[in-house]
């Protein structure tokens, strides 16, 4: 049997992971070889370059990001992927450890996103667990001036303020009832799609979402219902009245029914278009992909078989 490693360098605990993980290889008397990821070569090309040396496994050191750049050469190869989850948030097996059993494996959705970006450019990325237009992305741009955990902290804490954008929400034609009718319209905070449950934290921010099945689980964040209800306080600051709704927010998460609350808009879904009046930064797993004018998700057709983690 012949492992194919894939190891991202930009993160130290990948050189740990690596060098156990090639201590037991060795002691097993196993066959493998291991290719490293650049900022030019994110993971794509390394996984092809390992399918076409035989890998029967791969094994991915790194986060969602690279994990996103390795997913659409492997999906429908039928070649298990093991995540050794030594990245920034870990958020596709992280949700993974708390759904399904270690060691197991689960065959998970390789969706795909179509966005426009501000300068008019069209394009078709492949994504595997979340994707987000508004405030949700400006917390992951933070990255850019701070790495790793510190980076969305200070990310998240600028984003809370985010003056949003005037956005409209439109299904795409299905057959599906769940996609039927949905439209959400405007002043947001965010949109987001996702197929986890934990995007940051111990609070489950959507409860039905599933990694392995066909629909997302949407939110989009509303900003008029913020100020409809600061004004009704009376005397209140802008700031103020965002961090009241935040306050208001983290409390309905923490007691287990965000759904109540009525800055956030819940559905499920294959996959809507959102047009921005203007535009607003974008990211696909955790990736900036830059200010978009539209961004539309779709469930994918092909599948990837993953190992779950169990450390």
């Amino acid at each position: 049997m012949r492992f194919g490693i894939i190891v991202n360098p930009r993160h130290r605990r990948s050189d740990r992971a690596e060098s156990v993980l090639v201590d037991e290889l060795n002691a097993l008397g196993a066959r493998y070889r291991t290719i490293t990821t650049s900022v030019s070569w994110p993971g794509g090309r390394q996984a092809r370059e390992l399918l076409d040396w035989g890998a029967d496994n791969l094994i991915v050191l790194g986060g969602d990001g690279t994990l996103r750049a390795v997913a659409p050469e492997v999906a429908g190869t039928g070649v298990p992927v093991l995540i050794v989850p030594t990245g920034s948030a870990n958020v596709l097996a992280r949700h993974l450890r708390l759904n399904h059993r270690g060691g197991t494996m689960v065959e998970v959705p390789v969706n795909e996103a179509e966005y426009v970006t501000a300068d008019g450019r069209r394009a078709r990325e492949a994504f595997v667990s979340m994707a987000g237009i508004g405030g949700d992305a400006e917390a992951v741009a933070g990255q850019r001036h701070v790495s790793g955990i510190p980076g969305y902290v200070w990310g998240a804490l600028r984003a809370l303020l985010s003056p949003g954008a005037d956005m409209a929400i439109t299904p795409r034609p299905s057959t599906l009832p769940a996609d039927a009718g949905m439209t959400v319209t405007g002043r947001l905070w965010s949109v987001m799609a996702a197929k986890v449950s934990h995007p940051a934290g111990p609070v489950a921010v959507f409860p039905r979402a599933e990694a392995t099945g066909q629909l997302f689980e949407f939110l989009a964040v509303r900003l008029d219902e913020a100020d409809a209800a600061g004004a009704a306080a009376g005397k209140q600051s802008a700031v103020g009245q965002r961090l009241a709704m935040w306050a208001r927010i983290a409390g309905d998460g923490i007691a287990g029914a965000p759904e109540r609350n009525r800055s956030l808009d819940y559905w499920s879904g294959t996959g809507p278009r959102v047009v921005v009046d203007g535009s607003a930064p974008a990211h696909l797993d955790g990736d900036l992909i830059g200010k978009c004018r539209e961004l539309s998700v779709r469930a994918g057709d092909k599948r990837l078989l993953l190992i779950v983690p169990d450390f």
